[in-house]
């Protein structure tokens, strides 16, 4: 394991789509899964109330600091999600991965000033990764989310192959090319590896670390070896963008 720069802060690493079932709970969980391989410990906010797999998956586990997330219940209503987020990031230094539920473009967009000012006082890397699918309000959905988000370290654009094959994204592919916020912001694109639905439904509906399975002789041989394959998969594209990431 190698040893961080502990003079260096940690980035938030905020992972969201705005859409249920893009995919975010599955890069988030191989995002941790990676994490873990070098990092000692990680902090993890999981905002979705309905669905918290994440949360699920990781609350036992010793290395990834976590809380409940009904504590941090991010909606339209008031700021109190966001400032309790805000403080957990200022009170744990260590990376931090948010899994950002769908629909929270409506509480961002009317607490945009809290958002943003208590973000700057906390003044570490923010780094959006943003789960795209092949329709058209994927992209619309990330412009808000580029207009109304705090001043961010990078932007990420996950081309998640569940969602369609690679030149199936030929929306995105035109807007990122010919859209001024798009390029403006100089997004760096990455592909996240379609899973097997018999592995999806293992580690994200069982709520069952990817490690854990790859560590268990009772799990079934064939979907250990393609659950490897996906993971190393996923991995590749994050070692591509780990300067990105700020780490």
């Amino acid at each position: 394991m190698s040893k961080k720069n502990e003079s260096i802060a940690r980035p938030i690493i905020m992972v969201s789509g705005d859409k249920g079932g893009v995919g975010k709970s599955t890069v988030s969980v191989n995002m941790i899964e990676w994490l873990l391989g070098f990092e000692e410990r990680i902090n993890l906010i999981d905002t979705d109330l309905t669905n918290p797999d994440v949360y699920a998956i990781y609350k036992k586990e010793s290395r990834v600091n976590t809380m409940p997330p009904e504590e941090i219940d991010i909606d339209e209503t008031d700021a109190g999600g966001w400032i309790q987020l805000a403080k957990f990031a200022n009170n744990n230094p260590e990376t931090l991965v948010i899994n950002m539920k769908a629909g929270s473009k409506l509480s961002l967009d009317k607490f945009h000033d809290n958002v943003v000012g208590m973000f700057e006082a906390i003044n570490r890397p923010l780094i959006l990764i943003w789960v795209l699918n092949i329709q058209r309000q994927s992209v619309v959905l990330l412009l808000d989310a580029l207009e109304n988000l705090p001043k961010l370290h990078s932007v990420i654009a996950v081309k998640n192959l569940k969602n369609g094959f690679e030149n199936e994204f030929f929306l995105w592919d035109q807007k990122k090319k010919t859209n001024e916020t798009l390029l403006k912001a100089n997004i760096t694109e990455i592909l996240f590896p379609r899973v097997h639905a018999s592995i999806s439904i293992k580690v994200i509906d069982e709520k069952h670390r990817i490690n854990d399975l790859l560590n268990d002789p009772t799990y079934d041989q064939i979907d250990r070896a393609n659950l490897k394959k996906w993971h190393e998969q996923a991995s590749r594209s994050f070692n591509s963008i780990k300067e990105m990431l700020a780490l």
